[in-house]
């Protein structure tokens, strides 16, 4: 399945899923899915995207992620999104 929300969206897929999201979104994925985020690079004034793949160990199936400042995932906690 690919699955696609917009900017702020929270978006979840299931197993081997394309789940992408836009600017300040989190994304959740199944076991072997691909996670997408977009976001605005002020130097080169353009949107980029951030790719990671869901592999049981450094992107865990079913936990949320979102970018950082340094635009790199991270996990959100319930009590953060």
């Amino acid at each position: 399945a690919t699955v696609t929300g917009g900017d702020a969206a929270t978006v979840t897929g299931g197993d081997a899923a394309t789940v992408t999201g836009g600017y300040r979104a989190t994304v959740t994925g199944g076991l072997w899915s691909v996670l997408i985020l977009k976001f605005w690079n002020e130097k080169s004034s353009q949107t980029e995207r951030r790719c990671a793949f869901v592999d049981n160990v450094t992107i865990l199936p079913g936990m949320k992620y979102r970018l950082n400042a340094l635009h790199e995932f991270e996990a959100v906690n319930d009590t953060e999104a």
